[in-house]
């Protein structure tokens, strides 16, 4: 997409997620904090300044909203803002929240509500505090900035459950809305039902019903709420990937399967698209370690009346690490990855039945259980129940990702990449712009070494695993 050195992030990886992409427009953090917007298919470019230190989350809103982005960062601020286009980008502040209590970890997490009918609804983590604030409760008012001080009374409009146990790592909402998961470093993973009142009239104080709490016993890193009754979620820098069910109030999540992958130091993030039922991961490796730069793709299953459990792993190794990155919906059996990359920010098309069990169709339900390792990568599962084995593969996970330009682009990330080093200015603004480097036009790049480690490259189609 374009060319933007993002080396500085790998001195220290983190789980920010700093790159989002929405119905017209595909946004990135930049090392100031400043947000880089471009069009999707004119190629128009913006930047949207607001935050003064690097982003930490970021997304698009569901629906109508597909134009609007909200971001925070460790300047203890969120932006939620709408993107419109004339004859160039501009972008209006919808709403400015700042947090006078923010400390540096855990990073600070957002997430829309879907489904919302009555309101839009916006969540969003800070310590041990996890807030939601409705978007149009704000403009019917006539707010615009929001400030949220410890031990002070919230502003009107906003609602905060109840206290963490331990500081928040990340919350999702569930498919239709009503309920919340929230993790914490403890390993506790709690889901609030959302009062309808407090939803439907936010200058209502209401309270939140815990309706069930799970306890891993280690920190997590990731939760997303992939169905009614499923929850996957990460612990331990996501090295290690969980699969919960949930049975409904008063129950708290159970976990069915846990996936150990090993070898890794990290995944800096965690990313599901329910679908497909696949879980993506990618490793960030911290300045002068050696290894590959991988990505892996987890399917899950749960046979009808069986327990669920992670059933295939596919992996893929890509020239540059990837530091953080989107999985967009599925769309005819395809995923388009968004990724912010050392030397770039590149779109890749992942074809999920190379990602399936053999015989069995993106989308579908499979009834092969037990979790495939991949090559000593991925392996070592666990949990308190793990899913039947219907005799698993061998398990070669030689697999071709496909690029979004239709070919290998391998031998030119080099040359940019030189090209890019000499480009680098001074000044805070003039390094950020000249950091970023345009490629031809949209054509998508992708660096894949199509090979896991020591393995010859193939020489026609890959073997189907």
């Amino acid at each position: 997409i374009t060319m933007y050195n993002s080396e500085y992030a790998l001195e220290r990886p983190s789980h920010a997620k700093a790159v989002a992409a929405g119905r017209d427009y595909i946004c990135y953090g930049l090392k100031g904090g400043q947000v880089r917007v471009i069009n999707k298919q004119t190629a128009t470019r913006a930047l949207l300044r607001g935050h003064s230190s690097p982003l930490s989350d970021m997304a698009f809103g569901p629906g109508a909203r597909g134009t609007v982005l909200a971001t925070t960062a460790q300047d203890g601020q969120v932006f939620v803002r709408a993107i419109e286009e004339g004859e160039a980008i501009e972008d209006r502040v919808l709403l400015r929240v700042e947090l006078a209590d923010r400390p540096e970890e855990p990073l600070m997490r957002v997430a829309w509500r879907p489904a919302a009918e009555e309101a839009d609804w916006l969540g969003f983590t800070c310590g041990k505090r996890c807030l939601l604030v409705s978007l149009a409760n704000c403009a019917a008012h006539g707010v615009a900035e929001l400030q949220v001080a410890g031990g002070e009374p919230l502003p009107a409009g906003v609602q905060e459950l109840p206290e963490a146990d331990a500081p928040v790592t990340a919350l999702a909402f569930s498919p239709d809305g009503a309920m919340v998961a929230v993790a914490d470093t403890a390993g506790g993973l709690v889901v609030w039902q959302l009062h309808p009142l407090a939803l439907s009239d936010p200058s209502l104080v209401a309270k939140h019903t815990k309706m069930g709490a799970g306890q891993l016993g280690q920190p997590l890193s990731s939760v997303e709420w992939v169905a009614h009754d499923t929850l996957v979620t990460g612990s331990n820098a996501n090295r290690e990937v969980q699969l919960w069910r949930w049975e409904g109030p008063g129950t708290p999540p159970a976990l069915e399967h846990s996936l150990a992958l090993k070898g890794e130091e990290m995944f800096n993030q965690l990313a599901c698209n329910a679908a497909a039922r696949l879980a993506v991961l990618a490793n960030s490796r911290p300045a002068g370690k050696e290894g590959d730069n991988s990505l892996y793709c987890l399917h899950w299953d749960r046979p009808t009346g069986g327990t669920g459990g992670f059933t295939y792993a596919t992996a893929y190794s890509t020239a540059m690490p990837i530091l953080s990155f989107e999985a967009s919906p599925m769309t005819q059996g395809k995923v388009n990855l968004y990724c912010i990359q050392s030397q770039a920010i590149q779109q890749y098309i992942l074809d999920v039945e190379r990602c399936l069990p053999e015989g069995k169709e993106a989308g579908a339900g499979a009834e092969l259980g037990g979790a495939v390792p991949g090559e000593g990568e991925a392996g070592g599962s666990s949990g308190p129940s793990a899913p039947p084995s219907a005799g698993s593969s061998s398990g070669d996970l030689l697999q071709k990702l496909t690029n979004a330009a239709g070919g290998s682009s391998e031998g030119k990330a080099d040359g940019q990449a030189e090209k890019e080093e000499d480009g680098l200015g001074e000044g805070e603004e003039e390094e950020e712009e000249a950091d970023e480097e345009e490629a031809d036009g949209l054509s998508m790049m992708a660096h894949i070494a199509g090979m896991m480690p020591n393995k010859p490259a193939p020489t026609s189609e890959p073997p189907k695993p």
